[in-house]
């Protein structure tokens, strides 16, 4: 038989024990009760969203935006925005290879049989997408006149030429399939920065796609053969680079890169005007003296 001071003890003890033990148990049951609770909040919030979603699926008008997730990435000897073709085509010598996500390799097969490929890419370094991402209104902020950089002055809207700055600023262009491997496209003739974002790509069928009696505005020809005028002088050594490199500069420079604003400047100013092409492997300065690109300085990179 347990003296009385121990037993009174052990009583406290068991007392005690009791009281932890409810308390605990009550914790739980609360605890549980709380995440049944939040557990039919969440399931009546997708209910909402699911039903909503639906209701915006019987109106396209009413979806805000779409997801969309690059295929590949574009890797290309041009660096930065200046510089880059305006159009495809352009810079024949400039070859660049669109590497795929790993998981969509089979998603090529039998590419190799076309000889031409139309490129969807995000413009990602446009300057103005920051700024209208923070707008209350998709478009508030969007210049719906622009002026083509060939188009001598006249403004025409922003749908009706090939501006990047559009209402979303996702480009389209035409280029020659060179070779086809697992997961690589290379082809000629994109006018991509190197790091773009690829949306989509498609095979040229010129059956339903080369329309013979289309018809475009004067200017776009204007423009066109305007582009060809500025001849191109090396001042420095080229057998410094190679000959491919060399064709890649000239047929670039020779299409007067510069912006409508520094056209201006250099008409403007005494003297000739000066300016950069920046290529992966090669930093090129240039002056520019009427229709004619002085070559003054490669720099390897």
């Amino acid at each position: 038989m347990l003296p009385r001071r121990m037993s009174t003890s052990v009583a406290v003890i068991a007392s005690a024990v009791a009281v932890v033990a409810a308390t605990a148990s009550w914790q739980l049951w609360n605890e549980v009760e709380r995440q049944k609770q939040l557990r039919q909040s969440e399931r009546q919030g997708r209910i909402r969203a699911e039903k909503k979603f639906q209701e915006k699926a019987h109106d396209t008008t009413k979806i805000g935006a779409w997801s969309m997730y690059p295929i590949g990435h574009v890797r290309s000897v041009f660096e930065k925005r200046l510089g880059t073709p305006r159009q495809p085509g352009i810079v024949t010598a400039a070859e660049s290879t669109i590497v795929l996500d790993p998981s969509l390799t089979q998603a090529i097969d039998s590419l190799d049989e076309f000889s031409h490929l139309w490129v969807l890419f995000a413009f990602h370094q446009n300057t103005n997408i920051q700024k209208r991402m923070m707008t209350k209104k998709p478009f508030d902020g969007l210049k719906l006149l622009v002026e083509p950089p060939k188009a001598e002055g006249r403004k025409v809207g922003v749908l009706s030429c090939r501006t990047p700055h559009r209402p979303n600023p996702i480009g389209l262009s035409l280029c020659r399939i060179v070779k086809v491997s697992p997961g690589i496209i290379q082809v000629a003739g994109l006018d991509c920065l190197d790091g773009t974002p690829i949306l989509d790509i498609k095979p040229y069928l010129p059956i339903i796609e080369c329309v013979k009696d289309a018809r475009v505005p004067d200017w776009i020809y204007q423009g066109v053969d305007r582009d060809r005028e500025m001849t191109v002088e090396w001042e420095v050594d080229k057998s410094q680079v190679d000959a491919n490199t060399v064709e890649i500069v000239e047929e670039t420079l020779a299409r007067d890169i510069r912006s409508k604003n520094q056209i201006r400047i250099g008409e403007s100013m005494e003297g000739d005007w000066v300016g950069e092409l920046r290529l992966k492997n090669l930093h090129v300065k240039y002056s520019v003296d009427d229709k004619t690109v002085k070559i003054v300085e490669i720099i390897p990179s």
